[in-house]
């Protein structure tokens, strides 16, 4: 299972990613909006995309657990202001940002 999460950031409020996986349309996310996918176990590659822009492809390794991700606009700071006189050109599979959440253990009473 791939389970996708897009914060609520204010940049791209109006536009839905389109979700790929392994070159497949899967979907749209909106913003602050959580998705889950079933797939095989296996290895398999993310993609998202908004209009010309996307982001680069996310290679994952599912099992048996949910693979988390996190898909965003990787706008922000200097990128930002940088992008209107970029000529469209502007990092064209950079625009949006796909990250893996790493699993978070809880340590219990018994292993202190």
């Amino acid at each position: 299972m791939i389970r996708i999460t897009r914060p609520a950031q204010f940049i791209d409020i109006l536009n839905a990613y389109k979700i790929y996986i392994d070159g497949i349309y899967c979907g749209k996310i909106k913003r602050n909006e959580t998705k889950e996918f079933a797939v095989e176990n296996g290895r398999h590659t993310v993609y998202a995309s908004t209009g010309p822009y996307g982001s680069r492809l996310l290679h994952i390794y599912v099992s048996d657990s949910i693979v988390d991700i996190e898909v965003r606009n990787a706008l922000m700071g200097w990128n930002l202001w940088l992008f209107p006189w970029s000529d469209g050109n502007f990092a064209k599979d950079e625009y949006l940002f796909l990250k893996k959440n790493e699993p978070t253990s809880v340590s219990t009473a018994a292993e202190k």
